[in-house]
């Protein structure tokens, strides 16, 4: 290139220097007097020798807004779509951005673009509707609504977006819904972001056994069993055994599958606490997949017979006695019944 192309106001060569110069300082000279937008976006998408710093100050020298948009939906490399948008300003028409977000061809632009977007029908829209979920999941923090929060966490069909509508839910009426809704592994309730006070105002024991078998914090999960009366639920808990999952039994499940349903420790242990059958216990203490389990309910079951022994041997009343010595659970309870009623002369 001749010393002439310096003083030429031709912006294609000035352009053509700015990236092809095999020194620094010529390519920057030359990038400065360039002024048509096209050509500095040009430069500092494709240039051959551009550094860094270059490419940042061509960049900063593009202001179209409406080409950087052109860019960031259109351009074949992923790094320049990003950087387009990234470059584009607030004052720009936010028309500008949904389209970027709607239409750029990488997902990572419209990541981008729908963070700079403040229409809540456009941002539910793209929650619902964009075809890949870390743009689904960027629209839904942006999304306020609770209907559509709540419709999005029953019919989202992939864990993050889905857990991304969970976590902004604030209105416990839909919870019961929600959960009920899924009810396959793909679209489990994660129960994140419900503090265990608000357990506190649930009483429907399914729901209640769901929040206690997820992937909830321990804290949340005790609170819910804390709230239980079901015993075959609690029994559930207790042994860690999902009863059916998407059409499928706990013994048709495999390994891993378990694992992930099963009740951790704390909450098998908690529901285990709250059994008050003879024969639930008895089945928890001989099948629970954790030892720790089997023992404490074992101690329970014998706590549960001493302290129902030591009441049988204190009755008076006939027919109670008559009924635990005909319907008792266990043979030793009915045993004592039968012992109490000689004792009292009532056979």
């Amino acid at each position: 290139m001749g010393i002439k192309d310096w003083f030429s106001p031709d912006q294609s060569r000035l352009a053509d220097i700015a990236k092809n110069a095999k020194h620094p300082d010529k390519r920057m000279a030359a990038l400065k007097r360039v002024t048509d937008q096209s050509l500095l976006a040009d430069i500092a998408s494709n240039a051959g020798y551009l550094d860094p710093r270059e490419a940042a100050a061509a960049w900063l020298r593009v202001t179209d807004q409406k080409l950087l948009a052109d860019i960031a939906k259109n351009h074949e490399k992923e790094w320049v779509s990003k950087t387009a948008v990234e470059h584009m300003t607030g004052q720009a028409d936010q028309k500008l951005f949904v389209d970027v977000a709607r239409n750029a061809k990488f997902y990572t632009t419209r990541v981008i673009a729908v963070a700079r977007i403040a229409d809540q029908q456009v941002l539910i829209d793209i929650a619902k509707n964009d075809h890949h979920a870390v743009v689904r999941r960027a629209a839904i923090q942006r999304v306020g609504d609770q209907n559509v929060l709540a419709d999005i966490a029953k019919n989202e069909r992939e864990y993050d977006p889905r857990s991304a509508a969970e976590e902004r839910l604030t209105d416990l009426s839909f919870l019961s819904d929600i959960a009920n809704a899924q009810n396959s592994e793909e679209k489990s309730f994660t129960f994140k972001k419900i503090r265990p006070a608000a357990v506190a105002h649930i009483t429907d024991q399914s729901l209640l056994a769901k929040i206690a078998k997820s992937s909830a914090p321990g804290e949340l999960r005790k609170a819910a069993v804390e709230r239980m009366t079901d015993q075959s639920l609690l029994v559930e808990l207790a042994k860690g055994i999902v009863r059916t999952f998407a059409g499928k039994s706990s013994q048709e499940m495999n390994q891993s599958q378990l694992m992930m349903r099963s009740g951790d420790g704390e909450v098998s242990e908690a529901a285990v606490a709250r059994v008050t059958d003879p024969i639930l216990l008895a089945d928890v203490a001989k099948n629970s997949a954790q030892s720790s389990v089997r023992e404490d309910a074992a101690k329970r079951l014998t706590i549960l017979i001493r302290m129902t022994l030591e009441m049988v041997g204190k009755m008076t009343d006939p027919s109670k006695l008559a009924n635990i010595a005909k319907n008792a659970p266990l043979m030793e309870i009915r045993e004592a019944a039968v012992k109490q009623m000689n004792a009292l002369k009532i056979l």
